[in-house]
């Protein structure tokens, strides 16, 4: 049986289940509602920031949404229904992103499909909606306006995969971290929700699938293109030191306004490539970049940016176009990290929170054109690296007597030696 409680929160009566009064019942600073499909996670967010509005009403407040498409169809909505008729609501001004409170305070509503663009300010407290689908530079960016006041975060999800949320939040709250708290639950906790489409759903989905979409749990992403990444990934401590011997290579996907990525690693002397720094920066100038980077690195990088290549030259650093054929580079990762000649420190959180992402669509043979900078990096390197197998010259002696070949009664040559037939 669901159980449910009535609360009030600005002058309105609002029905919550068990697991929505959980996120409201804990002190911690980030608190996570991960939940299945219509379990009612969307309609919590509102009334958490509304608890953090009350304690400072001339407050700066953030909501997110992965893509604007979600925030304008999902979240917005939900808020300003939330809010009519209470002490809260205010005006919205749809084109400037803005809830503008009674009370004097601000609510910035923003896609975070751009994290730079969440960049300046300081807030007393966020709401991130669908925050499973957002980038790692995300959370990073918004622990940072959250830093000074100390400000809160509610989350509200269902899982997607088992990058920088999963590892950075869920994990971090079922260790016992006082600063994080964690709910869970099915979609059928929802007295609302139809349990005859759960069991339709249970019955006719994947299963993998089902478990993320409506039992609110953390499983791998469906057609990750590297699906046994995380067996390649090693602690900091665990990457050794490099001696004279060591060849140092890297990789490089250009970027202003989307990031750009250079990874540095080290081929040892039993062929172990050890992939241990990443730089990650979006709207940084190519000089900025130069200076971080390493002049004893062979980079391997994006061949469509032959100025970058140039200008980066200039800087004195080794820089060269890399073969972008995009099968070949995947199928050479992956050969290095099914064989154990690939090891990648967990230091490099945007690549292992991108490699979560990345991914085919269904019936398609090219990954999927999101989340991709940081995989395109370490191909390129790979790339460089290994590069393309020599080409196999096959000697065919075609000869002049018909019984020379194995079926000679059967077969003729044509003119053109290319081509048989049968008689």
């Amino acid at each position: 049986m669901t159980v449910t409680k009535t609360v009030e929160a600005n002058r309105r009566k609002i029905t919550l289940h068990r697991g929505q009064c959980r996120v409201f019942q804990t002190d911690a600073r980030f608190s996570a509602l991960i939940a299945g499909t219509g379990g009612g996670k969307t309609y919590v967010g509102p009334w958490g920031l509304a608890k953090e509005i009350e304690k400072n009403p001339t407050g700066t407040f953030g909501v997110g949404a992965p893509t604007f498409k979600i925030l304008n169809r999902t979240t917005v909505p939900t808020l300003i229904a939330a809010y009519r008729g209470t002490e809260l609501e205010g005006e919205y001004k749809g084109t400037a992103g803005e809830y503008h409170l009674p009370t004097g305070g601000i609510i910035y509503l923003c896609s975070t499909d751009d994290a730079d663009h969440l960049e300046g300010g300081q807030y007393s407290a966020w709401w991130l909606d669908e925050a499973g689908q957002m980038s790692a530079q995300t959370w990073t960016v918004i622990q940072a306006r959250l830093g000074y006041l100390q400000g809160r975060c509610l989350f509200t999800t269902t899982p997607y995969n088992l990058g920088w949320f999963y590892k950075e939040i869920y994990l971090r709250a079922k260790a016992g971290d006082p600063d994080y708290f964690v709910v869970q639950f099915r979609s059928t906790l929802n007295p609302g929700y139809s349990k005859a489409e759960f069991e339709r759903a249970r019955r006719t989905m994947d299963s993998r699938l089902f478990e993320m979409r409506y039992l609110g749990e953390f499983r791998k992403m469906a057609g990750l293109v590297w699906p046994e990444f995380d067996q390649w990934v090693v602690e900091p401590g665990e990457v050794p030191e490099p001696d004279a011997r060591c060849q140092h290579i890297g990789g490089i996907d250009w970027g202003f306004n989307n990031p750009f990525v250079a990874l540095d690693a080290f081929l040892d002397h039993d062929d172990v490539l050890w992939v241990h720094r990443e730089r990650y920066l979006s709207r940084t100038l190519l000089a900025d970049h130069a200076a971080a980077l390493n002049k004893d690195t062979a980079y391997y990088a994006d061949p469509s940016g032959k100025q970058e290549t140039e200008e980066m030259r200039n800087f004195d650093l080794l820089v060269n176009p890399a073969i972008n054929d995009v099968s070949m580079g995947l199928e050479r990762v992956a050969e290095r990290g099914l064989t154990g000649r690939l090891k990648i420190s967990s230091a490099c959180k945007h690549l292992l929170s991108n490699t979560e992402m990345y991914h085919y669509k269904e019936g398609e043979d090219k990954p999927v054109k999101d989340e991709d900078h940081g995989p395109d990096a370490l191909r390129y390197m790979i790339m460089g690296l290994d590069g393309k197998p020599e080409p196999k010259v096959i000697s065919l002696n075609f000869g002049t007597d018909p019984d020379e070949t194995s079926d000679g009664e059967d077969m003729m040559m044509t003119e053109d030696p290319r081509y048989w037939r049968e008689d």
